[in-house]
């Protein structure tokens, strides 16, 4: 990739079923199906796996939905590398808070253990 490890922050603000703001946008009850719910998540979790490969080591990818579904939140996340540690979530219900739409939000620090060597000498010997 070209972009793979450019980048110190990331954000994945990906599509989604809209449930936390369909107060607002009335017309999304006709055009989303439950049935389609399966695939938006598998392109959801396609999205947040390139996300992670963006970052940095020690950056961060920020994964957002206006969903309040766990099934777009919570269980996206668990495709995540053993390198990327969910730092914080959270999640809003419509109406929770004046003025806010239902949304989920999580923060992915990139963690891949980089070590370096006590002797320099020994990261050019390989």
């Amino acid at each position: 990739h070209e972009f793979a490890e450019k980048f110190d922050r990331v954000i994945a603000d990906v599509p989604c079923s809209g449930l936390g703001v369909i107060s607002k946008r009335r017309d999304m009850i006709l055009r989303k199906k439950e049935e389609d719910l399966p695939a938006l998540v598998k392109i959801q979790r396609a999205i947040l796996k390139n996300a992670v490969e963006y970052a940095v080591d020690g950056g961060f990818v920020i994964y957002s939905t206006c969903s309040i579904l766990k099934e777009e939140n919570e269980d996206v996340l668990e495709v995540l590398p053993s390198f990327a540690k969910v730092e914080s979530t959270e999640r809003y219900f419509p109406g929770e808070a004046e003025g806010i739409d239902g949304f989920f939000i999580a923060k992915i620090k990139i963690d891949k253990g980089t070590i370096i060597p006590e002797n320099p000498q020994e990261a050019t010997a390989e």
